[in-house]
């Protein structure tokens, strides 16, 4: 294991996909690639992942949910921090391993995002950081909750797995990961509706099973900043509509979805000089926008083209990298 990992770190790979009986693949920048020099027999580690890195309580959930999510640090020449996503299907076993790096973010972490990132911020509000998987979401997400923290009595972080912690723990934060401390994303984010933090960041798998609740902490006069899968900032406010119950009236409906402030979206260019750099696209909550998610008809109001309401595109923040030699 240890070796492919290394073998792949060297690569410039970012993760690394392992399959029972298939030969293992790495991604970089949002690309999957063969990985050089493997076999399907080399497949078979993603068993010496569930048994010498995975926790009783992750095993459990993985018989239970089929999926479960955990970080640890590899063996091997780099002892690098990697997240594993962990999968069975049909008896077959999947691990998704990507690399961390160092758990705890750097205290100029801001510096990852762009003034026009960083000026987004609300007060109040929730703000969803959208993204494909292994494109940098928590990594934004934990540099937004690093950046407002200083302004906010007490920081709650609520994660599956604590994936990066921030530069001053332990000063005014209070951290849940699931299920080490909580059981479920549920009951964390439902505990947090009775809490005082006045800034919480929620990172988990299925973040539309508590659409509900993140938006009830939003309205409570809160800021919250919370991870979402989807492959664009306009893709994640539809999956968020989705995700609220069918049967809540229309009035009802307008009323939660006010607290929905803004969405930054993140992916992940390779760098000129090598490792990546992430580009941004973000969506600011206006009038004209909350009243074509509160209609469930994204971006069909007044023949507006979804993505035209997009402040920042993803192609303008790749131009302000290239301009600068640096993808």
């Amino acid at each position: 294991l240890d070796v492919i990992l290394d073998r792949a770190w060297t690569a410039g790979a970012t993760a690394v996909l392992l399959r029972d009986n298939r030969a293992p693949a790495m991604g970089l920048a949002g690309r999957v690639l063969p990985l050089p020099n493997t076999t399907a027999d080399d497949g078979r580690v993603v068993h010496e992942i569930l048994d010498q890195a995975a926790t009783p309580s992750h095993v459990d959930q993985l018989d239970i949910e089929g999926f479960c999510r955990f970080v640890y640090r590899t063996g091997g020449a780099s002892k690098t921090l990697v997240r594993c996503t962990m999968v069975r299907d049909s008896g077959a076993l999947f691990a998704w391993v990507r690399r961390i790096g160092d758990e705890h973010l750097p205290s100029h972490a801001s510096g990852w995002l762009p003034v026009s990132v960083r000026n987004l911020m609300p007060e109040t509000g929730l703000v969803l950081v959208a993204g494909p998987m292994g494109q940098g979401k928590t990594t934004t997400a934990t540099a937004l909750t690093a950046m407002c923290h200083q302004a906010m009595d007490q920081t709650l972080m609520v994660a599956d797995p604590l994936e990066r912690r921030l530069p001053d723990e332990g000063v005014g934060v209070l951290q849940r990961q699931i299920p080490e401390d909580v059981p479920n994303a549920g009951r964390a984010v439902g505990d947090a509706l009775r809490l005082e933090a006045r800034l919480v960041l929620v990172d988990i798998p299925r973040p539309e099973a508590v659409a509900v609740d993140l938006l009830a902490l939003a309205g409570q006069g809160r800021l919250v900043i919370a991870t979402w899968t989807a492959s664009s900032s306009v893709a994640a406010v539809e999956a968020l509509m989705d995700a609220l119950p069918p049967s809540l009236s229309h009035t009802e409906r307008a009323r939660r979805t006010r607290n929905l402030r803004s969405v930054v979206g993140v992916r992940l260019m390779p760098a000129r000089a090598g490792g990546v750099l992430p580009i941004f696209e973000t969506l600011q909550l206006n009038q004209v926008v909350l009243s074509a998610v509160t209609e469930a008809r994204l971006g069909q109001s007044a023949g507006t083209d979804a993505q035209e309401l997009c402040t920042l595109s993803f192609e303008a923040s790749m131009a302000a990298l290239k301009s600068r030699g640096l993808i």
